[in-house]
């Protein structure tokens, strides 16, 4: 059986932290341990400078191919895929605080679309006009994709969060305007799309941050990491895996999201 792995990754900074250290081999042993086929990046900051360097050290150093979706914050984000992965067409979405990047791809006869996305971090209203933009990208009788660090929570999981644990610039961050709730539209209104949350759908949703790299890391473990699937995605998923070995703990403050599907059974089944 082969099998396509989506993995979504916010590497903090472009990998490299404020005082130079270069985080770059941590992350390219997540990578290419977990052997994605598609791949999202999020704050791939500076892959744009010096002829697109890092950009072009990613791919060289994972095997994929890679395109980037520039953002006036600095913070933008990459797709990367596998040379069996033919890019049909692509351009970025508008109106994202970050970036956003739509991609019509084929495997091996199989084609698909995905949105690879960063999310506003500082408001429930963008992060809903953001997700908005990007329900009507998708296709829903498709093969469809939408990967990404959202910061937003998901109404599945806001009932197991204690926001007085929270740091109150999180908190701000998450509760909706004057009320101690979490503000959960923009994942719910991808889910009323009909878009599926595949991690909550196989049982594995676990959060996605803080990892040890931050200090305050055990007061703030949510979820804001998503692969979303369309309808015909769905019964091909076999696995769904937030990565937290001791390479990952160390290389961002994100874990890593990766969902496996069966596309060669698709392919027989089409």
């Amino acid at each position: 059986m082969t099998v396509m792995r989506v993995m979504t990754y916010n590497i903090l900074d472009g990998g490299v932290d404020d005082d130079g250290s270069d985080r770059w081999p941590l992350l390219l042993e997540v990578i290419n341990t977990s052997k994605p086929d598609l791949l999202v990046l999020d704050e791939c900051s500076h892959f744009d400078a010096n002829g697109y360097r890092n950009l072009h050290r990613m791919e060289r150093e994972t095997g994929l191919r890679g395109l980037l979706a520039e953002s006036t914050t600095g913070y933008h984000v990459a797709l990367l895929v596998g040379t069996d992965i033919d890019i049909i067409e692509h351009h970025p979405l508008q109106g994202p605080h970050h970036a956003s990047l739509w991609v019509r791809c084929v495997r091996r006869g199989l084609p698909f679309a995905i949105l690879a996305a960063h999310l506003c971090p500082f408001g429930g209203q963008t992060r809903l006009m953001e997700a908005e933009a990007l329900t009507r990208a998708a296709k829903l009788d498709e093969w469809v994709f939408i990967a990404g660090d959202m910061n937003a929570i998901s109404p599945r999981d806001a009932h197991g969060y204690d926001t007085n644990q929270w740091l109150p610039r999180r908190r701000v961050r998450h509760l909706l305007p004057n009320s101690n709730d979490i503000d959960t539209r923009a994942m719910a209104l991808l889910e009323a799309s009909g878009m599926v949350d595949l991690a909550a759908h196989a049982g594995r949703a676990a959060p996605t941050v803080l990892t040890p790299l931050v200090e305050d890391h055990a007061n703030y473990e949510v979820r804001l990491d998503y692969v979303f699937g369309s309808p015909p995605v769905v019964p091909w998923l076999t696995s769904v895996d937030v990565i937290t070995t001791e390479a990952a703990r160390r290389a961002s403050d994100h874990y890593p999201l990766v969902v496996e599907l069966d596309d060669e059974a698709a392919r027989r089944a089409a």
